[in-house]
């Protein structure tokens, strides 16, 4: 199912054509004939600055539209049936759409302040190649307005916790990603995986949406063929130069050192195990089979990913606070 089929299931609740996403439907026919109808909500919510376009069908053409208040946001009908919003100032006015009959709509339009409107949502990571021994995985992200959605395209084989917040901001969820095994395909012998494809989504009360792609390896076999990999703790804070030990079990039955990485603007940085930057929020300072220590660097938050030999993975989000 992909994360667009999602979104018609939950229907009105979350409005992704209605709301934002300029040109939905574009190349559309006009249907005439009919009630007088729009994509438009009833009432609709602009960023500072932000502009939205939606249908018009039904009715009789020609179709006009105007703004009870023109300071505050504008209104035009191009193309025959695209009905453009445009915010102007901070304000609430009404938008009347009127069909060659006079029959009429309402639409209100609510302009946030710029302070108001928050910023695009950022989400970390973007991108990421699991394997079906992997669970828990973590995704952090910044910006939007409250409430968030948290979806997934998946959500039977993939559940997403709720997002929590962090002391510097940020939000972050869990999602879990486990698949059944893949049945041995007897004409070929080297198949011995599929790939699943997952897009998880992040909405705000906006509308505006950041989304990651998360590839997961199905095996053959039941997974994990070794005891599953297990860090902990699986969150932590703590302050600037700090050295927090990290407990590690689980994974291949000779274990090693494993690989670690810390993530920065949505990509995994320095995954050279001891001594990596960290992102300049936090470093690896030792590694052994069983435990690893961390130095806070600076305040912030960040995603720190553990990988073992036999490709399990766990990862843990690290905050820095400042000093008291």
């Amino acid at each position: 199912m992909d994360i667009g089929r999602t979104y018609r299931l939950l229907g009105a609740a979350i409005v992704a054509c209605g709301l934002a996403l300029a040109g939905c439907g574009g190349g559309d026919p006009v249907v005439v004939g009919g009630a007088l109808f729009t994509t438009a909500p009833a009432q609709v919510t602009l960023d500072g600055g932000s502009s939205a376009s939606f249908k018009i069908n039904g009715g009789n053409l020609p179709y006009t539209a105007s703004s009870g208040n023109g300071n505050v946001a504008s209104a035009t009908v191009s193309g025959g049936n695209t009905l453009s919003l445009t915010a102007v100032a901070p304000g609430t006015t009404s938008v009347t759409i009127v069909d060659a009959i006079g029959s009429r709509l309402n639409v209100e339009v609510t302009v946030l302040a710029q302070s108001q409107g928050g910023t695009a949502i950022s989400l970390m990571p973007d991108a990421l190649n699991v394997g079906n021994c992997t669970t828990r995985v973590p995704f952090m992200f910044t910006g939007g307005v409250p409430p968030y959605t948290v979806l997934t395209s998946n959500n039977f084989f993939a559940p997403v916790s709720s997002p929590l917040s962090l002391p510097d901001g940020r939000l972050y969820f869990f999602a879990d990603f486990k698949y059944p095994p893949t049945a041995p395909d007897p004409t070929s012998p080297e198949t011995d995986s599929r790939d699943e494809t997952d897009t998880l989504t992040v909405l705000d009360s906006h509308s505006r949406a950041a989304t990651a792609k998360v590839i997961t390896k199905v095996p053959t076999v039941s997974c994990p063929s070794n005891p599953l990999l297990v860090v902990s703790p699986e969150s932590a804070n703590f302050r600037a130069s700090e050295i927090r030990a990290f407990q590690i079990s689980g994974g291949p039955a000779v274990p090693a050192p494993p690989t670690v990485c810390f993530y920065d603007n949505d990509r995994p940085v320095d995954c050279d195990g001891v001594n990596s930057s960290g992102a300049g929020i936090a470093k690896v300072v030792s590694a052994g089979a069983s435990a690893i220590n961390v130095q806070a660097l600076r305040v912030g938050s960040t995603l720190m990913t553990v990988e073992t030999a036999d490709k399990q993975r766990a990862s843990v989000v690290i905050t820095v606070l400042p000093q008291p």
